[in-house]
């Protein structure tokens, strides 16, 4: 049973199509097929949820019909960069997901950060904030994967270090207790 949920077998089934499955750009496994996968489940809800958003027309909320297009917009970008192979109807598809893999890890963090906001803005709902919210999620975790993995702990140790070539004195002012003079 375990064999059944390797790294491996989970990496080539959301592996893109010309992707080189050697590169390693130290990501754990975990981290980028999780943010990816979550990127596809919030895409396909914010589809969902955004049609029913667009329902709100029915009452008269024209806030909700401008907010839900924009779910749905963003549910489909999501969905054309996170996983190509849902919307092979479209010829480009595949062309735009390469560009957007090309780019930095952060652009698709901030993408994905900025564009639920704007579908929050327009109507602020419970539909929108799950729909919106999972994108937003995706967002965060590509800015994490964005920023890196810690340093080993030798490495941080040996920046901590200090070394004293100079004598310093410290004067304290009872008008200023937070300042400290160097000599």
């Amino acid at each position: 049973m375990a064999s059944f949920f390797s790294a491996d077998k989970i990496g080539s089934m959301l592996a893109r199509p010309n992707e080189d499955p050697t590169q390693d750009d130290g990501t754990p496994w975990y981290m980028k097929y999780g943010t990816r996968g979550l990127g596809i489940f919030g895409g396909g809800i914010s589809i969902i949820f955004g049609l029913f958003n667009c329902l709100g027309i029915l009452l008269g909320n024209i806030d909700c019909l401008f907010g839900g297009i924009i779910q749905v917009l963003t549910g489909f970008l999501v969905l054309m960069i996170e996983a190509p192979c849902c919307c092979m109807f479209i010829d480009q598809v595949q062309m735009v997901s390469d560009i957007v893999d090309k780019r930095p890890v952060w652009n698709k963090a901030a993408l994905y950060i900025g564009l639920p906001i704007l579908a929050l803005m327009m109507c602020l709902s419970l539909t929108t904030i799950a729909g919106s919210g999972l994108i937003f999620i995706a967002g965060i975790l590509y800015g994490m994967v964005a920023l890196g993995k810690k340093a080993p702990l030798e490495a941080m140790k040996s920046s901590i270090v200090l070394t004293t070539t100079c004598q310093s004195t410290v004067t304290i002012d009872p008008h200023r207790s937070n300042a400290v003079d160097y000599v």
